[in-house]
């Protein structure tokens, strides 16, 4: 952005539910007029599955203190009856800067599964419990 104006870029597992360190680089496009299209918003899968399912975050296994976050986040998202997946996907649309996610799929019923996530309704007050308990800034 600092050499080029660009239509829009690809953020990859920077802005999910279990890291948001992106916010300068968000702010900036916004205010330059890029889109930000949003990938790995399951980082590697965790988010999608919870800690019950794939034990990967950021192609790795699971550290102790996501996994902790992990429950955490569903333990929210339990108490409002909406899916880690749905809140992972829509989160990132959070910011004015993001105008899509990308997600990736291993079978084609997981389309339309994700089509559903990003679909569901999402309760304002999921959102600001998770931030009033630091889950997300």
């Amino acid at each position: 952005m600092n050499e080029a104006q660009l239509d829009c870029t690809l953020l990859a597992g920077r802005y999910t539910l279990l890291g948001q360190k992106a916010d300068t680089l968000l702010e900036k496009a916004h205010d330059q007029g890029m889109s930000i299209v949003i990938g790995g918003v399951f980082n590697s899968g965790i988010l999608a599955a919870g800690n019950a399912g794939n034990r990967k975050f950021n192609y790795q296994d699971v550290p102790e203190n996501i996994a902790c976050k992990v429950d955490s986040l569903a333990g929210v998202c339990e108490t409002f009856d909406v899916p880690l997946a749905a809140a992972a996907i829509q989160f990132p649309f959070r910011h004015k800067a993001v105008t899509s996610v990308l997600i990736g799929v291993k079978r084609p019923d997981r389309v339309v599964q994700n089509v559903g996530w990003f679909e569901m309704s999402v309760p304002d007050e999921l959102w600001q419990t998770l931030q009033d308990k630091g889950l997300i800034s």
